[in-house]
């Protein structure tokens, strides 16, 4: 440590200060010169790749809490598209332009994963555990999740000292001094969403991560292993229930009204019926002019109401076709399993070594380049002291 501090004396008699004043004073340098110059600086590059290499193992050793991963994996429409017959190169920019494009849909997983309705209609969900002992809903679940410690409640209540000494002095609110409200006020359809919520909703989208077009990938992550996998199905479900409330969301109004007309178009068909049925029982033999009038009439609208209903009934049965044929289809090549051990059961991580040691040997090289530049910058502003105008 002592000797990090004295590279920041820039003592005068150390060989990185006579450097650099040698450079600024002839102005003149060598690459081989520059390269020595930088490499001298390997001990403290090496000491800030082993300090944070340390650490990371030291970390490793105690892990946090412990989580669990469920993955599944599941095709759209039953199965993927056939390969394209073209390049390679060629066929890569294709499939990253189709997943591209895929991934931005609202009607796309990934897509919907993000929608601020979804994700505030599945904190309302409930999902059974066995920490809790039963059904618990899944906004309280992560709320849990992420109880602040004992010192994070000490620290809000220290901050929120100076407001509690502050509401002492206000004075008291006259109950009746409130607003004037009124029983014709119009009923408010605004749709809110308050900060808890929208903290919920954050939380939850932590645990869950889905990706892909033609292979879609969802991920979720909970405390514990069966909630995980249940989550998983969960989320799943949702999905292909939104994807298909999206996509025949057209056929489905088609129906609706192609339905209601055939209610009416039916009640009018069975009416006309009985009119003429009813007609030719109570004039069987009457063969007046009048009387064969209204039966051609009774006739006429029996035909139109007939024709009409059986045209409707057809557009109905080719609109329920149309629906069934909208409805999206998800093969799952590969369901979530419940994971056996936590994501932390492999102990101390080669890789996040490796990576430590990586920023410590990149902090260390900052370090190089700021007090080279810090050195320079006081020779600089020694010189032009010297300097007179």
């Amino acid at each position: 440590m002592k000797k990090l501090t004295d590279y920041f004396k820039f003592n005068k008699s150390r060989k990185h200060y006579q450097f650099v004043e040698r450079v600024i004073q002839t102005e003149q340098i060598s690459v081989l010169e520059a390269i020595k110059y930088f490499l001298s600086f390997w001990k403290i590059v090496a000491g800030f790749g082993i300090v944070f290499l340390i650490v990371s193992f030291i970390i490793s050793l105690y892990p946090g809490p412990e989580s669990y991963t469920s993955i599944s994996v599941v095709i759209p429409d039953g199965g993927a598209p056939p390969k394209q017959s073209v390049g390679s190169e060629l066929e890569d920019l294709i499939q990253q332009q189709v997943q591209s494009s895929g991934d931005l849909g609202v009607e796309s997983f990934p897509g919907i994963i993000e929608n601020y309705p979804f994700l505030l209609n599945l904190i309302d969900e409930k999902i059974l555990s066995e920490e809790y002992g039963g059904y618990v809903e899944l906004g309280e679940y992560v709320s849990k999740m992420n109880e602040p410690s004992s010192l994070d409640n000490l620290i809000a209540k220290v901050r929120g000292l100076p407001d509690r000494f502050l509401e002492l002095f206000k004075p008291d609110e006259d109950p009746s001094e409130g607003p004037i409200v009124t029983n014709n006020m119009p009923t408010d359809t605004l749709k809110v969403v308050t900060q808890r919520q929208l903290g919920l909703m954050s939380l939850l989208s932590e645990q869950i991560k889905v990706g892909g077009n033609n292979s879609i990938t969802i991920e979720t992550q909970m405390p514990e292993a069966k909630v995980s996998t249940r989550l998983n199905s969960l989320v799943f479900e949702k999905l292909v229930e939104e994807v298909t409330r999206i996509k025949t969301a057209k056929q489905q109004r088609d129906l609706s009204l192609i339905g209601d007309q055939l209610d009416t178009a039916k009640t009018n068909f069975e009416i006309s019926q009985y009119n003429l049925a009813e007609f030719r029982d109570t004039n069987k033999g009457n063969n007046s002019a009048a009387a064969q009038t209204e039966l051609e009439r009774l006739r006429s609208e029996y035909n139109l109401y007939f024709t009409l209903y059986s045209s409707l009934a057809t557009e109905y049965e080719l609109a329920k076709i149309e629906l069934i044929q909208n409805i999206p289809f998800y093969d799952v090549i590969e369901p979530a399993y419940v994971p056996l051990r936590p994501n932390n059961a492999d102990g101390i991580s080669l890789s996040s070594l490796i990576k430590s040691g990586i920023i410590g040997i990149a902090l260390g090289i900052v370090f190089m380049v700021l007090y080279s530049g810090l050195l320079i910058f006081r020779l600089f502003n020694e010189k032009l002291k010297e300097t007179s105008l």
